[in-house]
């Protein structure tokens, strides 16, 4: 179940956060931690997982175009 839809730009700044916050210039480290910011520190792990899927088909996307940006 679909707890929040979250747009293309807050998906590209919670993954740019992640990034800054972590370091890791790898998406697949950081896809997690970009949940947790989009979903919010008191989420249910249902909607962290949730976030995940979405962050994860962002990046996909975003690997899918030849973008290496987020």
């Amino acid at each position: 179940m679909i707890r929040s839809s979250y747009t293309p730009a807050q998906i590209a700044d919670a993954v740019s956060h992640a990034k800054t916050a972590t370091g890791w210039p790898d998406d697949m480290l950081i896809h997690d931690m970009a949940a947790h910011i989009l979903a919010g520190p008191q989420a249910s792990d249902e909607a962290t997982a949730d976030a995940a899927d979405q962050v994860l088909a962002h990046l996909a996307r975003q690997h899918v175009e030849g973008r290496a940006d987020a």
